[in-house]
């Protein structure tokens, strides 16, 4: 029998439900002061693509509450909510997700449909259990949330608490224990390795001398690219320092991995032996490492930790006495720029005047076929200067977007301007703009002031960056221009403007962080202007603005 209602606090304070088939056709709200219950072990409340809004009481006591239908719904409100017999029987691979904690009393059955817990929690208190969860019907939960069960075990054999799949064996007596379940692949401390999409919390209140089996159930779907035959388990303290345990069985038909004799109980999920999971180690192999901010290779020696192997970000070489410049580190070149590049305590000590290779960023249409990449020194090359280069790869790739170079670059007596010619693949396919980065490496004869340039490459019509002004002035714009001369530079930088508009000008000029060193305003238009005396060594953007006139350039400060 088919139903359709809509409850209200003045109509209806309190619903009873006893017939078979209750079903609803529409989203289900239940209002503050609104009081649900359902009499019978045959009520049966059918939610057919309907999600439950509930802020008001839900008394399941019997019967069933059954999610059915393909369409996404949600379970959410701030009432109290426990249901007593839930069932998704949904299409396959649809959800039903949590927008709130639910509890489950009795039973909580699968036939088809994934119940997403959303980073929730499903609560079986010391009564419910999971039933015939199965591939295509299941609990998932890659965002967060848990599904609970507390019993207590006094020398437990074989026994599997809420059939969540954690199968717990002792000769001990564990006293109450909390068994959680999660879905997320688990990592260790340092942010590194995965493991399949389930995991176990045991928390039993006695933990120590256990002598423990523990069989650790899993569903192909939960896998994570990861192979079946090498899977061992791995059990953790703090939830990230995980230790690989191994396994006494495994079954990949059977779909798990036992381990005997484990002294007590923490968080445990399965892995492959060689996955950089594992990350425990005797004390003798512990080793300092040192935060490398900006990527040299030498680390500050304020800023260490202690591990196996190095966290992300960490180096072994200590030393670096601005760990905010990679031109800064203790084997630099000391060049004559009122800094201690090399960390030797010296403020330009054994300084040369050395010139500076810089790499101009670069935009160019695909169309174009090929992109030609500005290498300059900052002063003419008094001898003989090379440096090495190559193309790498950005969200622009090599072979679909450009072919890949490298190469030698030579500098001649007297010469201060290279180009590298890169060609681009033409597809004739509309895509955002992409980019690939060309880096200077290994140079002699002079430094790297700027060793990485940016090849932003547009589809001809396709340019969805906000630095597209630059390209459009070429049609919209041809009577303005900036130029910056002496860039890099160790003194200051010469900007002239070409316009022939008689707007005001303003000009900004930001440092790499986005802040702003200087700025002027209410210009007059065109001219030379002069900026750069006082400021430090390192990257710069000038901009500027004249009307709908706008322009930037990158300034290089030696």
């Amino acid at each position: 029998m088919k139903q359709f209602f809509g409850l209200k606090k003045a109509l209806f304070p309190a619903l009873a439900i006893t017939c078979l088939q209750f079903q609803v056709t529409a989203q289900l709200t239940i209002g503050p002061g609104v009081y649900l219950s359902s009499a019978g072990n045959s009520t049966n409340i059918v939610m057919q693509d309907v999600s439950l809004v509930n802020h008001g009481l839900i008394q399941h006591s019997s019967g069933v509450f059954r999610f059915t239908g393909n369409a996404p719904t949600i379970i959410t409100g701030n009432g109290t909510l426990q249901f007593f017999n839930l069932v998704m029987d949904r299409s396959f691979n649809s959800n039903v997700t949590l927008m709130r904690n639910i509890e489950v009393a009795n039973t909580l059955a699968f036939q088809k449909g994934l119940l997403e817990l959303n980073g929730y929690t499903v609560d079986l208190l010391s009564t419910g259990h999971l039933i015939n969860e199965n591939e295509s019907g299941r609990i998932t939960g890659l965002t967060g949330g848990l599904v609970k069960r507390k019993i207590n075990l006094a020398a437990p054999s074989a026994v599997d608490p809420g059939n969540l799949g954690a199968i717990i064996s002792s000769p001990e007596n564990l006293g109450e224990v909390t068994i959680q379940r999660g879905h997320q692949s688990q990592q260790n401390s340092l942010g590194t390795g995965s493991s399949v999409h389930r995991f176990y919390d045991v928390l039993p209140t006695n933990n120590t001398a256990l002598k423990a089996t523990l069989r650790f159930s899993y569903l192909d779907a939960e896998l994570n690219g990861l192979p079946e035959n090498d899977l061992v388990l791995f059990q953790s303290t703090a939830n990230n320092n995980w230790s690989a345990k191994g396994f006494s069985s495994r079954d990949a038909s059977g779909n798990y991995v036992e381990k005997t004799n484990l002294a007590s109980f923490s968080r445990f999920t399965l892995s492959t032996s060689l996955n950089e999971l594992a990350n425990d180690c005797l004390p003798e192999e512990m080793q300092t490492w040192y935060l490398d901010a900006d990527g040299d290779g030498y680390g500050s020696p304020l800023q260490s930790t202690t591990a196996c192997k190095p966290p992300k970000g960490y180096t072994d070489m200590a030393g670096d006495c601005d760990d905010n410049n990679p031109a800064i580190h203790p084997s630099a070149a000391d060049v004559c720029n009122g800094l201690d590049d090399n960390c030797d305590g010296i403020t330009d000590g054994t300084c040369t005047t050395v010139p500076g290779l810089t790499v101009t960023d670069t935009r160019v249409y695909e169309t174009s076929g090929e992109a030609n990449v500005t290498v300059s020194l900052s002063a003419p090359a008094a001898g003989t200067i090379t440096t090495k280069y190559k193309t790498v790869n950005g969200s622009a790739s090599h072979p679909k977007d450009y072919q890949r170079v490298t190469g030698l670059l030579v500098f001649s007596a007297g010469e201060q301007f290279k180009t590298v010619a890169v060609t681009l693949t033409r597809d004739n396919k509309p895509e955002p703009a992409e980019y690939f980065d060309l880096l200077l490496e290994e140079p002699t004869g002079a430094v790297l002031a700027d060793a990485s340039g940016r090849i932003t490459i547009i589809e001809s019509g396709v340019d969805n960056e906000t630095t597209s002004y630059l390209e459009k002035q070429k049609t919209t714009d041809p009577g303005f221009d900036v130029k910056v001369y002496n860039n890099p530079a160790a003194t200051q930088f010469i900007i002239q403007v070409t316009t022939e508009s008689t707007e005001r000008m303003v000009m900004q000029v930001s440092d790499a962080q986005g802040r702003i060193i200087e700025q002027r305003s209410n210009m007059a238009p065109s001219g030379i202007i002069a900026v750069g005396a006082g400021y430090l060594p390192g990257i710069y953007f000038v901009q500027v603005l004249q009307g709908n006139h706008h322009k930037q350039i990158k300034l290089v400060k030696l």
